[in-house]
């Protein structure tokens, strides 16, 4: 299950980059799976490998791998509109088609 306020955190209150602990938090897993995927180059760090951080964008584009767009914006709630432009944001959609 996403962590709803981690979710809220990185949407609503983005820093430009985020040390590889607090990314891996964010993301729900330990340091050392996120160094792994970033190993397999699913996940682009940027600095050395002491100092290693994740752009926001990294964090963004690898959560999402994990939580649907549709966990996103429920965990976002009302402020959603601030963050996601509205072209974006997923809308119900009613469809008929044939029975058989």
């Amino acid at each position: 299950m996403p962590n709803v306020s981690a979710i809220r955190t990185l949407f609503l209150h983005p820093h430009p980059t985020y040390p590889l602990p607090h990314a891996a938090a964010l993301l729900g897993m330990s340091e050392q799976e996120l160094r792994g995927w970033i190993e397999a180059g699913e996940v682009e760090a940027v600095g050395t490998t002491e100092t290693a951080e994740l752009p926001w964008d990294e964090v963004v584009s690898f959560g999402m791998e994990f939580w649907s767009q549709e966990v996103v914006e429920e965990a976002l709630g009302e402020d959603v509109a601030r963050v996601i432009p509205e072209l974006l944001r997923l809308t119900d959609l009613e469809v008929r088609i044939p029975r058989m």
